[in-house]
């Protein structure tokens, strides 16, 4: 699991040896502001493309923050 500042939103990262994803997962019954702290999953420099839909994350040094939609998930790419 990856920490965050909200606990009604699980997030984790799944990687190998090619790709890396963040993913967020929604529990609650309204929309969550949630900031995911990345500290040793290796992304300085690096940016996130949401791979099933358009909105977007950002980055600021090891911490990626968003908003997330009633029990939604959301996939990002590291790239």
């Amino acid at each position: 699991a990856l920490k965050n500042n909200n606990d009604n939103v699980f997030s984790f990262l799944r990687f190998d040896d090619k790709e890396a994803f963040v993913i967020a997962v929604n529990l609650f019954h309204a929309d969550q502001p949630v900031t995911i702290d990345l500290t040793g999953a290796a992304v300085q420099g690096k940016s996130v493309k949401n791979i099933f839909g358009k909105q977007q994350a950002a980055i600021s040094g090891s911490a990626m923050s968003f908003a997330i939609r009633s029990y939604d998930v959301m996939v990002w790419k590291l790239e």
